[in-house]
């Protein structure tokens, strides 16, 4: 993503889920939603990532509105269902990943 993203154009976002617990997890769902109501979801999930791994999602494409200039916040939450010794998996629960305030900058500058 160039520094800053600009507005009006469109900037690339990639995710990588790391399990640093003891069990395998399947990713269910993973987003970035932006404060101007947008969600976008990465694809290539479902997806198992099994403990001490990572697994990288392919990137996704996020249009910057003309109209959004100056700090913007992006979220990113993630559901995944954990994996038991009978070799089911848990219900998904969201975990909320963190967010982020991107600065970006007008066309013109």
């Amino acid at each position: 993503m160039p520094n800053p993203p600009v507005a009006g154009q469109t900037e690339k976002f990639v995710a990588t889920f790391r399990n640093v617990g003891s069990v395998a997890v399947q990713v269910m769902n993973l987003d970035l939603v932006t404060d101007w109501g947008s969600t976008y979801y990465f694809p290539g999930v479902p997806h198992i990532v099994n403990p001490g791994s990572n697994y990288q999602f392919a990137a996704i494409q996020v249009p910057m509105p003309v109209s959004a200039t100056g700090p913007h916040t992006f979220s990113q939450s993630v559901w995944i269902e954990t994996s038991s010794s009978s070799g089911t998996w848990s219900s998904a629960s969201e975990y909320h990943l963190g967010s982020v305030v991107i600065d970006i900058a007008n066309a013109a500058t």
